[in-house]
């Protein structure tokens, strides 16, 4: 690393980058130099050494501002690989906004290929409005994903002794092609097929396009039961086992009974009829119920787990949930944010048992206008787990979902309910802010294969329990913005729509209040899910250590706050994205014997590349080329002006829905290959 005259006084690399990743405090040259004693004529070589520090990656780590400005510094950046094209074109976005994408202009510096979510520190070029995409030069690979990945043969090609095995990812955000060389007395060549499944080790990549791999293990074949799942979780980096410190942990806090000072300070709810209301497969009850007319409106009781209670801060426990930062909920399997001691025992809201929770007991106007609220550490007892259906039930008939909750009960939580909506209503919410989550449920036989996908039926009832969580949230985000509370927000900006497409914008976790546009409040966060969101086991410490001192929160999320919401919000995307594949594999097996039929899809972008659409059968998103349009339709060319039929610009925009012509389904990656429909198409 070059120097300027007088760089030997300075401290070595390692010890600067200690002090800047300590603190978040914004600090210039000057200030640098007087917390380690030394003089200000070093300015222009603390400067150089800097420089140099920040195009090795070396200050990857640092805190959003924690240099002030210094002239010349390169624009670094922490960065998340998206995806990877077959043109080597490499996608990520910053993490610290994943909203704003970046383009990787070329690999690492020592020829190694980065992958889909690998966290990668890179050199920004200057922005160029307005396409909200930034191209950058990958410094250092930070945090890399494994490099162990399953794939599918594709061709087997014996030259005298050699033989050449090409094979295919089954991670499609990885369009890789790769080699597997081996010999003819090679034993595997028994085993080997096209079709066949693998984990390969990601050798080297050669100028000709081909990436070197090494075999591992062989896999189970696409069809097997719960194997889409599992490349799911394998593609995805999932973590899926619990690590033995954890799981010992988990076993003693559960054989630990609490002291009697704990549940003698807490507010008893146990005489309250509170209840849950999830899904019928939901085993992780975490918030619970209960209102009353009063003269003013309403009064309502939202109790959530107490996690924290039993999850100390920096315990193996604890440092397992983050990095999981959720549970991930895929087709017939989840794998939990905890142990199931605790995510489905000790912590879960279990009808009937004594359970530790936070209580947020709040009063409100008959306009939905929240008058008061208090939070109280509280200890509880559900009078009823409920489901969905049969709330919706009592509301369509007037009978009583279980014989000891009263009809009466479930109608004034409607009432307040509809009281809250209207409010959310009022404050300019977005309407169709939840009309892109998954919403598809899977029904498969005994031998795990897909037999039906059915739209999950949104209820009243589901919007009596939303409505309800969300004023929680809001509620909680006004605590904590009033008493600066160290925790998370969730911000969401506007979305940005033309004639032809709509930038989706996500909602992200910041430490800084902002607004929640797809809500229509100026500040929201999340709280009422701390057994499956990190995020909210956090903000349950941040805001209990300022009400009663006696919470514990690490020490690194208060110093390095952006840090862990960078994670939080990465761990969130992986999680939707592998439920999103894993639903795409099943989709490609239930859609096979469709293939040469006519399928029904609806528009949900227009590009230059082609057309984004949802499968109208499964919910499937897929894609329709350019190259396949101008080849039937004249797409993007005036000279076919007799051919401007469906296809055409002027007749499409998002929410148009066609015929298109299912060609082939793959399981491996769950992609499915499409071609417009042309029977009434002029020739």
């Amino acid at each position: 690393m070059g120097r300027s005259h007088g760089a030997s006084a300075l401290p070595d690399s390692e010890a600067l980058r200690t002090f800047l990743e300590q603190e978040g405090t914004p600090v210039g040259v000057a200030e640098i130099l007087r917390a380690f004693g030394l003089p200000l004529h070093l300015k222009r070589a603390l400067r150089v050494m800097l420089h140099d520090m920040a195009l090795c990656g070396a200050l990857a780590w640092l805190p959003a501002g924690r240099l002030k400005s210094i002239p010349d510094m390169p624009d670094t950046a922490r960065v998340r690989v998206t995806r990877r094209r077959e043109d080597g074109c490499v996608f990520a976005y910053l993490a610290s906004d994943p909203n704003t994408g970046v383009r990787l202009i070329s690999d690492l510096p020592d020829g190694t290929l980065v992958l889909p979510g690998d966290l990668v520190s890179v050199r920004l070029r200057p922005p160029s409005p307005p396409r909200n995409l930034r191209e950058g030069r990958p410094l250092a690979l930070l945090v890399p994903v494994s490099r162990d990945l399953p794939a599918c043969v594709d061709t087997i090609t014996s030259n005298g002794q050699s033989v050449c095995i090409e094979l295919y990812p089954c991670d499609k955000r990885l369009s890789l092609r790769l080699q597997l060389s081996t010999d003819q007395n090679d034993s595997l060549l028994a085993h080997m097929k096209v079709g066949a499944l693998m984990m390969v080790r990601l050798l080297s990549h050669n100028k000709n396009g081909l990436a070197q791999v090494s075999f591992c293990s062989f896999l189970q074949a696409t069809s097997a039961q719960d194997q889409a799942a599992q490349l799911s979780i394998i593609t995805h980096n999932l973590p899926e086992k619990f690590p033995s410190d954890a799981l010992n942990e988990a076993q003693e806090v559960r054989k630990k009974p609490l002291p009697e000072a704990e549940l003698q300070h807490r507010r008893d709810l146990r005489t309250v009829p509170l209840i849950t209301i999830d899904d019928e497969t939901a085993q992780d009850f975490d918030d619970a119920l209960w209102a009353e007319r009063t003269e003013k409106g309403f009064h309502l009781i939202v109790a959530i787990a107490d996690v924290a209670c039993y999850v100390p801060a920096g315990s193996a426990l604890d440092n397992e949930a983050r990095e999981r930062g959720t549970s991930v909920y895929l087709p017939g399997r989840t794998i939990p944010m905890l142990p199931a001691t605790l995510s489905a025992d000790l912590c879960s809201l279990k009808p009937g048992e004594d359970r530790l929770c936070i209580a947020l007991d709040l009063h409100i106007a008959p306009d939905g206008t929240l008058l008061s609220g208090t939070i109280d550490r509280a200890i509880m007892r559900s009078a009823a787990r409920l489901t969905y259906k049969q709330v919706q039930h009592c509301l369509d008939t007037s009978e009583p979902p279980a014989p000891h909750i009263p009809t009466r009960q479930i109608l004034t939580l409607s009432d307040t309910s509809r009281a809250l909506r209207t409010k959310i209503s009022q404050n300019g919410a977005d309407s169709s802010y939840e009309s892109n989550s998954l919403n598809w449920h899977v029904i498969c036989d005994d031998a795990g294969s897909p037999v039906s996908f059915m739209p999950r039926q949104r209820l009243p009832a589901h919007d009596l329990v939303a409505s309800c969580m969300i004023t929680a949230n809001q509620f909680i985000a006004q605590k904590m913005q009033h008493l600066s509370a160290p925790g998370l927000f969730r911000v969401h900006s506007r979305s940005s729509h033309n004639k032809y497409s709509s930038d989706k914008i996500m909602a992200r976790y910041t430490p800084l209040p902002g607004g929640h546009h797809g809500l229509g409040l100026s500040v929201y966060t999340h709280f009422t899910s701390p057994i499956r969101r990190y995020t909210d086991l956090i903000n349950h410490r941040a805001l209990t250590k300022i009400l009663d001192q006696k919470a514990q929160i690490r020490d690194d999320d208060t110093a390095h706050p952006g840090i862990l919401a960078e994670h939080l919000n990465y761990t969130e995307t992986r999680s939707s994205s592998a439920v999103q594949d894993c639903l795409n594999r099943l989709a490609s097996a239930y859609l096979r014997p469709c293939c040469g039929t006519l399928l029904t899809a609806t528009v949900t972008r227009m590009t230059q590349k082609g057309l984004g659409l949802i499968l109208t059968k499964t919910g499937t998103p897929s894609f329709l080329s350019s190259g396949v349009l101008l080849n039937y339709s004249g797409f993007y060319d005036d000279s076919h002006s007799l051919r401007a039929t469906l296809y055409s610009r002027s007749a499409l925009q998002p929410g148009s829905v066609l015929s298109v012509v299912l060609k082939a389904t793959n399981q491996a990656t769950g992609v499915l290959s499409l071609l417009p429909d042309t029977s009434d198409i002029p020739r």
